[in-house]
């Protein structure tokens, strides 16, 4: 190996007593603070150091070299670890703020499809992501919890959940008439329902008053169609004695108290958010 190959590192001139060398060298190899001689020394510094790099009769070529790319490795892999602790740290300092962000979406999602049902389960999701992004294992209240979820979840929509969840579910009356004119297939829970679940507050006399009164009318229809259909056929005539109007009256009646009764059974689901 010739002198040549050693001046084609950029910067750097085979003489020893060359400042400059001795900080290239020391920065290369990381050895400026490992030899005890503070900042901006080198490899040469030292005895033990001299010894092992140039020893008496001229330049250890070799040695030189292995050690160089000896370093080299070192620092690619220093900076290999230092990506992924990096990426590390990012995981733990941002993962529970995106999960946060990703189970609101999920809820406010939940709320403008008016999946009423699906509400307290996604609201569920997101106060736990919430726990687990600022409790860090202390002890906090579902109170404060629910609070802080609330406060983020207005910063990311400039509305509040109570406001979205009346902007596009249904009213107590409208949602009380599906209920029962599908069978009870449409979601038995009322916006307001969960509104009071979110407020910790019972639903209303009134907004009760009201979701009975649309599962009455919804069997009502149900029952007074039935038995007019029913009495107008020739087959029902010698059962349905009266004439279809009244039948249709009576289906009414029963259907009314069914459609109470359905929705009475049904109950409205988990009121509870823990």
């Amino acid at each position: 190996m010739t002198g040549e190959a050693v001046t084609g590192i950029s910067g750097y001139t085979p003489f020893l007593g060359s400042y400059q060398n001795q900080v290239l060298l020391g920065d290369m190899m990381g050895l400026n603070s490992g030899w005890g001689l503070g900042m901006d020394t080198s490899i040469f510094g030292g005895l033990g150091g001299f010894n092992s790099m140039m020893p008496f009769g001229g330049w250890n070529y070799d040695s030189y070299f292995n050690n160089m790319d000896k370093y080299q490795q070192f620092m690619y892999d220093t900076q290999i670890r230092q990506a992924e602790r990096s990426r590390t740290a990012d995981l733990k300092a941002n993962a529970p703020m995106e999960a946060i962000a990703h189970k609101a979406e999920v809820l406010h999602e939940k709320i403008m499809q008016n999946e009423q049902e699906q509400i307290i389960p996604a609201l569920r999701a997101y106060v736990t992501s919430v726990r687990e992004g600022f409790a860090y294992g202390s002890e906090v209240s579902d109170e404060q919890l629910l609070a802080k979820a609330g406060s983020l979840y207005k910063q990311m929509y400039n509305t509040t959940m109570t406001e979205d969840i009346r902007k596009y579910g249904n009213g107590s009356f409208t949602q009380g008439l599906f209920q029962t004119l599908t069978f009870g297939i449409a979601d038995k829970r009322t916006a307001e329902d969960n509104i009071a679940v979110i407020n910790e507050q019972p639903v209303s006399r009134w907004e009760k008053g009201k979701k009975y009164a649309g599962n009455a009318t919804g069997g009502a229809i149900i029952g007074a169609a039935s038995m007019y259909v029913l009495s107008s056929l020739k087959y029902f005539k010698n059962v349905f004695k009266s004439k279809p109007l009244v039948a249709a009256g009576i289906g009414a009646v029963i259907g009314a108290l069914s459609g109470i009764g359905l929705s009475a059974a049904a109950g409205s689901g988990s009121n509870k958010i823990s």
